[in-house]
């Protein structure tokens, strides 16, 4: 009998710690892919329905992600469930898998959904702004080097606060912007945005929530608004525009 034939007669608990998981013996654990995949298949679904984000991507990947740990264990369960299949069963391929899917569990749980969380809690805090609550907001260019104006008039102000009542996550595609500011909202909390005309949506303002540190700038979320468009045209464009010339 050859090496092969002994590597696959071997009963699960007798492998060596050195063997390196063929695809061969991965293939073979064929129950506990399929355990993962149809589990998965069910979180992605979960998280489509739940729907706790603006992304429908985000929500079916983060569903799919965090149901895998639990598709790897029902799958494996139902490997082990016969005592033929359980004394053929390859210690390291299962490790191997159920590192795959505990990772990936974890990667979602703790580096994911923090992220998207931050990003949420963002868009909340832009979309429920109190009244009145605003001591100005001032516009830069996009890379915050120059500063193109300021807006402190009380009605200005509580034109934008109604305004961002009206934004919503969105999620840009290769988006092709026309004209771009930064802007400061100096508020309860400092808000840092970069804010966009996107040639695509003509009656919108795209935004993005930032932080900028000297040259470099860091991204926490994006969101479209309909209400910013005639707010910025009749507030900002023009201003900025003249500002810009000189």
């Amino acid at each position: 009998m050859n090496d092969g034939e002994n590597v696959r007669d071997r009963p699960m608990g007798s492998e060596s710690l050195g063997r390196v998981p063929m695809w061969r013996d991965v293939i073979r654990l064929w129950r506990v892919l399929v355990g993962a995949v149809v589990i998965q298949l069910l979180g992605g679904l979960i998280g489509l329905l739940v729907h706790p984000f603006h992304d429908a991507w985000d929500n079916n990947s983060i569903g799919g992600a965090l149901a895998t740990p639990v598709g790897f264990l029902v799958g494996l369960w139902w490997q082990l469930s016969s005592p033929e299949r359980r004394g053929k069963t390859p210690i390291l391929p299962v490790v191997f898998l159920g590192l795959l899917a505990f990772g990936l569990g974890a990667f979602t749980l703790f580096g994911t959904l923090p992220r998207l969380d931050e990003e949420a809690e963002r868009l909340n805090a832009l979309a429920s702004l109190p009244e009145d609550s605003l001591n100005g907001v001032i516009f830069y260019d996009r890379y915050g080097r120059e500063k193109l104006l300021g807006i402190t008039e009380k009605e200005a102000l509580r034109g934008f606060v109604l305004a961002c009542r009206d934004t919503k996550g969105y999620s840009p595609n290769h988006p092709r912007y026309e004209r771009s500011w930064y802007a400061v909202i100096d508020g309860p909390e400092t808000i840092e945005l970069e804010c966009h005309y996107e040639e695509r949506w003509p009656d919108r303002v795209v935004g993005y929530f930032v932080a900028k540190h000297g040259n470099s700038t860091r991204y926490y979320g994006s969101f479209i608004s309909a209400d910013l468009r005639p707010w910025f045209e009749k507030y900002v464009e023009c201003a900025a525009s003249d500002q810009e010339a000189n």
